[in-house]
């Protein structure tokens, strides 16, 4: 059985380096793959190791449901799936909180609030 958690996200806006493009109905339709890296909610850019090498541990996930429209820079609930098996989830345990990243890029971050590991 696939794990599920609920989480409350935000989307940058464009002009804080977010999404360009945002669909009202985006965490809702299984279509969106994002990662999450946990740590702090406020890192902006991606932490780098002496080679340019990302030090930051990606979590692939597919959002299925929000709880209402998606507007960036608002706090919404989502559901989102832990989709990879062998992958080590477990620390999206409850009160984490995390970046949102489309490969190098951060565009959100968000907290657990149910159904951590």
């Amino acid at each position: 059985m696939t794990k599920v958690i609920t989480v409350r996200v935000r989307f940058y806006s464009p002009e804080e380096v977010g999404k360009v493009m945002l669909f009202p109905d985006m965490l809702s339709k299984g279509i969106y793959r994002p990662h999450l890296v946990v740590g702090d909610p406020d890192q902006k850019t991606t932490k780098l190791d002496f080679d340019n090498q990302s030090t930051d541990e990606y979590l692939g996930v597919e959002f299925i449901s929000q709880s209402t429209s998606l507007v960036p820079d608002k706090d919404i609930i989502a559901e989102a799936r832990l989709i990879y098996s062998g992958v080590d989830y477990s620390a999206l345990t409850k009160s984490a909180t995390f970046t949102i990243r489309e490969g190098g890029k951060i565009v959100g971050n968000g907290v657990v609030i149910d159904g951590g590991l």
